[in-house]
């Protein structure tokens, strides 16, 4: 006998998931009836009703448009998600199940140091208690080993490689900023006053200018107004 489908919605007006009768394979169905909801809250949804553990890492900033879809499993039901937010990525991890579920932080770094070891083929190392090996296996497991669990790493890596290139950028014009030569102050505009050496005003009168007026004063005493050539360049207006 084919049981009734059961329906849960979480959010109203935003997702609902699906899990068909006992008689037949459970595929996840998902319903978005919100334009650009948030990608994580479809991940909430889906995460939810899947039974699954998801750590979503907080380069999730996408959104996500209406839809309605059903996937057999959460595999397909990422990959659709990842066809409105392209840089998406998903892995499973298999811990042990007496160990805490840790941080996306903790999850990013475990990924990036089993990827690098993965690419370094098989490895052993021996130790004075024992040996540690690991083994490529080219076949994910169907479901979590005994004593483990299943844990699914969510992250965006276009949006982290964004991230990345803008503080590098921003560093660079910090340093830019804090290297850059000091020009020196201006000197204020002075104006030109023949009665102090050069011209200018420093405190020091200029006795030679003035011992010149005073003898073309004795010399014309009577003179009012004209000019007289002092020195080649320099004209004072009486």
């Amino acid at each position: 006998m084919r049981l009734p489908t059961i329906c849960y919605c979480l959010i109203a007006g935003f997702a609902c998931v699906s899990v068909a009768g006992a008689d037949e394979p459970k595929p996840l169905t998902l319903t978005i009836s919100q334009d650009r909801a948030k990608t994580t809250d479809a991940l909430a949804v889906i995460q939810k009703e899947s039974g699954a553990t998801f750590v979503v890492d907080s380069t999730v900033i996408g959104s996500v448009s209406t839809a309605k879809v059903a996937f057999p499993s959460i595999p397909q039901m990422l990959d659709f998600i990842r066809t409105m937010e392209p840089g998406l990525t998903y892995q499973r991890l298999y811990l042990p199940t007496d160990k805490a579920v840790p941080n996306a932080a903790a999850c990013y770094d475990l990924v990036r140091t089993l990827m690098w070891l993965a690419q370094q083929g098989n490895i052993s190392m021996a130790t004075q208690t024992g040996s540690i090996g690991i083994v490529r296996d080219t076949k994910p497991p169907t479901a979590a080993p005994a004593g483990m669990r299943e844990i699914w790493y969510i992250s965006d890596e276009q949006i982290r490689n964004q991230r990345f290139l803008d503080a590098q950028k921003a560093e660079k014009e910090r340093m830019q900023a804090s290297t850059a030569p000091i020009l020196p102050m201006p000197l204020p505009t002075q104006h030109y006053n023949p009665g102090y050496p050069g011209g200018v005003n420093n405190g020091t009168p200029n006795y030679q200018f003035q011992r010149q007026q005073q003898q073309l004063q004795q010399q014309n005493p009577n003179q009012q107004g004209g000019t007289v050539q002092v020195s080649p360049g320099l004209i004072i207006q009486q």
